[in-house]
């Protein structure tokens, strides 16, 4: 089922952003540490702050994410949720640059916007696959996450090293 998923056009795309896109939320989110870091001189409670800003709106977002997107035409909400996705990332590190507090109300806004992509593209592989294939891209959506977790981050701190967290968190934009 491997091989024939590789061979449908609209599944492979959307596996290969999503993964691509992983990677870079891994490199985000290990900038965005850093960045909060170094501009609060290592402050602990300010990191976790960073966690909590992008945990809150799971709580209050999360379960009525997946009844309107229910509702709306999935694609367009996966599109334009990377678009803002992209658009709040490219913004988080230039205002860093004035205030470090700006970080966090963007953070909520970013995972606020976020929520929205998931359950679309969930609902949206059932339509783009095979009844009988529909348990390998389920495995195949699950094995790209955790490939970004496992390689994403340390990749991501080789980034982040390289580059410095402020270019780091505005380089890679939500892809």
């Amino acid at each position: 089922p491997y091989v024939r998923l590789a061979q449908n056009g609209s599944f492979g795309a959307l596996w290969m952003g999503q993964l691509i896109s992983l990677f870079g939320d891994r490199l985000h989110q290990l900038a965005l540490v850093a960045l909060v870091s170094e501009a609060t001189q290592n402050g602990a409670f300010a990191v976790a702050l960073v966690f909590v800003a992008a945990t809150v709106p799971n709580l209050l977002f999360g379960p009525l994410a997946g009844a309107l997107v229910d509702r709306w035409d999935q694609k367009r909400v996966m599109i334009a949720s990377d678009l803002l996705r992209a658009a709040i990332v490219l913004v988080i590190p230039v205002a860093a640059s004035f205030d470090i507090l700006l970080v966090y109300p963007l953070v909520f806004v970013l995972t606020t916007v976020s929520i929205f992509f998931r359950p679309a593209r969930t609902a949206v592989i059932p339509r783009i696959v095979r009844e009988d294939e529909l348990v390998a891209a389920n495995s195949a959506v699950w094995l790209s996450d955790s490939l970004a977790d496992v390689l994403g981050y340390p990749l991501a701190a080789l980034f982040v090293a390289f580059l410095g967290s402020s270019l780091a968190v505005a380089f890679w934009v939500d892809a």
